[in-house]
């Protein structure tokens, strides 16, 4: 598995490259991710290959040595051989460029503001990060109450920032990101000593819809994408909104993207409150697409944002999607009145308005 990091035209170049070598040293397939949802799957064969030894036996002994790359193909040509001998199944799976490195900083800010401009900053260098997350303070409360990191709660946000790469040039990158930061206002400045602490800072990120439930028990979520350069604009445009309907936001996003995911919380049972929050989040979304955005960036369109298409499209637009959505299913038995708004194409390719018979929704 090999993964590139960068800005597209640069990474295509590097991952034909990568593509060819692996030619020349014998790949019989060279196979690219073609979607989010398939590079996911190919992690998951990897980060879950220990869970899988015991389809083959119960035990397994453990070694995490490290050999120049120059040498790997006599080391494990090796281990094969004192396998055997041994009379012993060996299974290898590795961090076969060992050299990279993947330091992760953890800085907070005294506003949202100053946070959402750091990452423009770092972006804007020519660094391009393998992540950069973000937290605001509401949501810090409740991730530290359950993962006791020694979060910063009274900083009004975090963010999350890891570079990869080789040891020599994260050195000048860290560098540089630390120093952006500060220029904004960071007020500390914290990067993970270990592999432990590393995990346990990602804990916090990747948990965070969960620690929900220690301030309400519902939540409503958008996941609009805006150009980075307005963010502090739309988080501001986000809080003004909430507090306007009075509801709570939590805001924790892929930064590094733009992809906002403002979570509106609330208590299903209180009357009233699902109106209040449906309206506040149609009007999140109608503020991310003026400044620029879209109306998705990882959870689709679907029921939720279908009647919402026309922020984006015009008529034109949705009718020839509409007929290309028809050349393929003329009976409209994929996902049936989803995506597109209805009426959204010329009479002679509308789909019936019915749910076809067979038809799954």
């Amino acid at each position: 598995l090999a993964e590139v990091d960068g800005l597209e035209d640069g990474v295509d170049i590097d991952a034909d490259a990568i593509a060819a070598i692996g030619r020349e040293h014998g790949a019989t397939d060279v196979r690219l991710a073609a979607s989010e949802a398939e590079r996911q799957l190919l992690w998951k064969g990897r980060k879950t290959a220990f869970g899988a030894i015991a389809q083959i036996a119960p035990d397994y002994y453990l070694h995490d040595t490290v050999v120049p790359r120059s040498k790997l193909a006599d080391v494990l040509e090796q281990i094969y051989e004192i396998a055997d001998r041994h009379e012993l199944i060996v299974m290898n799976v590795f961090h076969a460029g060992d050299g990279n490195l993947h330091p992760l900083l953890l800085f907070d800010f005294s506003t949202v503001e100053a946070g959402a401009q750091t990452v423009s900053s770092i972006i804007a260098a020519g660094m391009v990060p393998a992540a950069l997350e973000m937290m605001d303070q509401l949501c810090v409360q409740a991730v530290e109450q359950y993962i006791h990191a020694g979060l910063p709660v009274d900083a009004a946000a975090v963010l999350l920032v890891e570079v990869a790469g080789a040891q020599h040039g994260l050195e000048h990158d860290v560098e540089r990101i630390v120093a952006i930061a500060q220029q904004h206002g960071c007020g500390t400045v914290r990067i993970a000593q270990d592999e432990a602490e590393r995990a346990l800072l990602w804990k916090g990120r990747k948990t965070a819809f969960g620690a929900i439930a220690r301030i309400k028990p519902n939540y409503y979520l958008h996941d609009t994408v805006v150009p980075r350069r307005v963010l502090p604009d739309v988080l501001r445009q986000v809080y003004e909104i909430a507090d306007r309907y009075g509801i709570l936001v939590m805001n924790v996003f892929h930064a590094g993207d733009g992809n906002l995911h403002p979570l509106l919380v609330y208590d299903g049972r209180e009357p009233g409150v699902i109106e209040r929050v449906h309206a506040a989040g149609d009007e999140i979304v109608r503020v991310s697409v003026e400044a620029g955005g879209v109306l998705s960036g990882e959870h689709g369109i679907g029921l939720e944002k279908r009647d919402l298409m026309p922020l984006m499209f015009s008529p034109v637009d949705l009718a020839a999607q509409a007929a290309l959505r028809a050349a393929f299913d003329p009976q409209g038995l994929a996902n049936p009145g989803k995506v597109l708004p209805s009426p959204a194409g010329c009479g002679d390719v509308q789909v019936a308005a019915a749910v076809a018979e067979g038809a799954w929704i």
